[in-house]
């Protein structure tokens, strides 16, 4: 497969993670439809990680790699409906930590080199996730939550709305939204972010 077909079938399928978590947020968050859009949201991400080895940046590697793992993470909360991790949770989690560690060198380098923009960008993404997975490790990983650590929903939501996040990065970034590197890629992650934070002040 030439990698001009590969492209098209990134494309395709980062447009199918577009609409489909677009419709994740419209739709009612119970009920078989919610779920059906949920799989195919999977499944497009899942193409989207694999091509993404192919084509791009590291850095968009490294958001499409990232915001795969929190819509998997995500995905699993709500098929297992608890907050205990299995050893495949687990592992996907020391896995996630050890990418996010990776960055964070990456993002050092750049700096060493001069490479100033990429390597805060690095630096900024980086710097969040690894802190994310560090703290996810020491309530999931590490030891099994208590029973009164709360419903599993939040961190489904979350990790879910993330991952969307991450998407909406990784194409504000190629597609140069608007003209200022530093802007195109942590723009989404700030409006995201300030969604995150009152969603979980309305829930309390």
């Amino acid at each position: 497969m030439t990698e001009s077909w590969i492209a098209v079938i990134h494309g395709i399928s980062g447009f199918g993670v577009a609409f489909s978590g677009f419709l994740q947020i419209l739709l009612p968050k119970e009920g078989d439809l919610h779920r059906y859009v949920g799989r195919f949201y999977i499944g497009f991400w899942t193409v989207v990680a694999l091509t993404s080895f192919f084509i791009g940046h590291v850095l968009v590697l490294f958001i499409g790699l990232l915001g795969y793992y929190m819509a998997l993470s995500g995905y699993r909360f709500a098929i297992r409906k608890s907050l205990r991790f299995s050893l495949f949770d687990k592992i996907l989690s020391v896995l996630a930590l050890g990418g996010s560690t990776y960055v964070l060198g990456y993002a050092i380098y750049l700096l060493f080199k001069d490479n100033i923009t990429f390597g805060l960008v690095a630096l900024f993404f980086g710097s969040i996730f690894l802190f994310s997975l560090i703290s996810e490790a020491k309530k999931y990983v590490l030891r099994p939550p208590s029973s009164n650590q709360g419903s599993w929903v939040p961190q489904h939501f979350t990790r879910m709305f993330i991952s969307y996040i991450a998407a909406m990065t990784a194409f504000s970034a190629i597609q140069n939204i608007t003209g200022i590197i530093l802007l195109d890629w942590m723009l989404p992650t700030i409006i995201g972010s300030s969604l995150i934070y009152f969603y979980r002040r309305q829930q309390g």
